[in-house]
C-alpha cells in the first residue's frame, strides 16, 4: 500500500458509514516495510471511540 495513495484517498470506516458516521481510518502498525513509502503488511484502525475495527494490509493490499 503506498502512502501517497492511502493520504489521498483518505478512507473512511464502512462499519461507521453504515450508522450515519464518517469516520476516517488511520495507520495503526507497520510490520514490514517493501520501500520507505510502501506497507506490505500492517493494520489499520477506525478512529471511532467506539468502533476501533482492525482493517489488515496483506502484500500490500489494505482489506476495508
Amino acid at each position: 500500500m503506498r502512502l501517497e495513495h492511502f493520504e489521498a484517498f483518505a478512507p473512511i470506516c464502512p462499519v461507521c458509514r453504515d450508522a450515519d458516521s464518517e469516520s476516517p481510518i488511520h495507520i495503526k502498525s507497520v510490520d514490514e516495510w517493501f520501500s520507505e513509502e510502501v506497507i506490505l503488511q500492517g493494520l489499520l484502525e477506525c478512529e471511532n471511540t467506539y468502533c476501533r475495527r482492525e482493517f489488515p494490509i496483506i502484500d500490500g493490499i489494505p482489506l476495508i
